[in-house]
């Protein structure tokens, strides 16, 4: 294995899991917000976009995921769960409200 793929692997270390909410797409990937810190990542595909997989109509949508760095990108691991919950109000406008401020400051985040 080469020494490139060997930091690839030993990357995947960092890896975040747990709930968070997929919260809107843009052209270079989906924003996916970690509620535990309110963090936005903006996650891609290996295979598949994730605005090919859950329609926009369901966003925000909570879920239980992985998400990976790779090289300089996140990844998510293949395996989304939906959380059937219903948001409220209040959450679904902190959700909204937090995406917002983190798009218009173009604060998206590595792992």
């Amino acid at each position: 294995m080469s020494k490139v793929e060997l930091s690839l692997i030993r990357a995947f270390k960092r890896f975040k899991s747990g709930f968070m909410v997929i919260c809107g797409y843009r052209s270079v990937g989906t924003e996916v917000m970690d509620i535990k810190d309110e963090t936005v990542y903006l996650v891609k595909g290996l295979r598949s976009k994730l605005a090919d997989v859950i329609g926009e109509d369901k966003l925000p949508l909570p879920v239980a995921m992985t998400l990976l760095p790779f090289g300089d990108k996140i990844v998510y691991s293949g395996y989304i769960k939906e959380i059937a919950i219903d948001f409220g109000n209040n959450l679904a406008e902190m959700v909204i409200a937090v995406q917002r401020t983190k798009e218009d400051q173009k604060e998206f985040q590595m792992i």
